[in-house]
């Protein structure tokens, strides 16, 4: 968790996101990490904070999607 913290809080940074949402990027931060560990690969409609992630620790591991219609 504390890389996960470290990882959290420079694109936290980076991207100026509000103190409220913080939380929600120490969870995602902590699944990239997860998934980087264990040579997993995250699908996510969450463009905006697993690409920083990936910008910052580059694994190409994450693979985006886009929801039609609904």
């Amino acid at each position: 968790m504390g890389e996960a913290g470290m990882l959290a809080g420079a694109t936290a940074r980076l991207l100026r996101i509000e103190r409220a949402e913080q939380p929600l990027l120490l969870n995602d931060a902590s699944l990239y990490l997860q998934a980087l560990e264990h040579g997993w690969t995250v699908l996510t409609r969450n463009v905006r904070d697993f690409d920083a992630f990936d910008q910052l620790l580059p694994a190409n591991r994450v693979l985006f999607y886009e929801r039609d219609g609904i």
